[in-house]
């Protein structure tokens, strides 16, 4: 919990500090977005408050260290180093690299969501509820829980993979817009219509690929516009289902 492990109150505009932690177990609360932090040893917390962007280099040293992160904090212009444990407690910004150099994310459960600044591959986290990816575009996400929902934008090429468990509830919208190619790939065979209709969880992609193909008698409404592209591949001999592409 971001609010236990606070070591004193932070204060936005103060000098830049530079903190060196010991054997012990600490905690340190960011005071200025320049803070340059290195914890040492010990079982460490970093606090980053929301209304500090940090710069400076964040080190957890030896140990196992978590970043604990206040709702709408941004940590994409701070340097992490040893830094093992990502704790939110909302939503929060960072870069791919950041978010891939964590080994364990902790949710706090009430609507986490995790924006990303720039282009990378990542796995979603099933403890994060929302993704939101970055303008840059080229991201290439594994949705890993059925209730997640992942929001791209309207300037980024972008690719979600799923499997068609995970589809899920949770909306993929990867935003229509001309001349940008958005694709979704359902891994696993589409054995049913998902919750809300395929259409509906799945929103904005132009080249759709089915790689498990589609059991009999399904019918899956892709929420399409003129141009995309449907890929129907799955195992030899498998009954057709029929795609339905809508009013594109």
């Amino acid at each position: 919990n971001f609010n236990s492990v606070i070591a004193s109150a932070a204060f936005p505009g103060a000098a830049a500090l530079a903190f060196t932690g010991t054997a012990a177990d600490e905690g340190y609360t960011l005071q200025a977005a320049a803070d340059s932090v290195d914890m040492g040893a010990g079982t460490d917390n970093i606090n980053v408050p929301a209304a500090i962007a940090p710069t400076g280099t964040l080190n957890g040293g030896a140990g196992t260290d978590t970043l604990n992160v206040a709702a709408g904090a941004n940590i994409s212009g701070a340097t992490l180093q040893n830094i093992e444990t990502l704790t939110l407690n909302g939503a929060a910004t960072m870069t791919s690299a950041q978010y891939n150099g964590f080994a364990t994310i902790n949710g706090a459960g009430i609507a986490d969501n995790v924006v990303l600044t720039d282009a990378g591959t990542i796995t979603a986290n099933g403890v994060v509820e929302t993704y939101t990816l970055s303008a840059a575009g080229n991201t290439v996400l594994n949705k890993t829980s059925a209730a997640q929902t992942i929001n791209g934008t309207a300037a980024g090429a972008d690719t979600v993979t799923t499997t068609f468990a995970n589809l899920g509830v949770g909306v993929i919208n990867l935003n229509n817009q001309a001349g940008v190619i958005d694709t979704l790939t359902v891994t696993t065979a589409v054995t049913g219509a998902p919750v809300g209709g395929f259409g509906t969880v799945a929103q904005g992609a132009e080249v759709v690929n089915l790689q498990g193909g589609i059991a009999s008698a399904i019918i899956v409404a892709v929420n399409a516009g003129a141009g995309t592209v449907v890929n129907l591949t799955g195992a030899a001999g498998q009954a057709a289902g029929v795609v339905n592409l809508g009013t594109g």
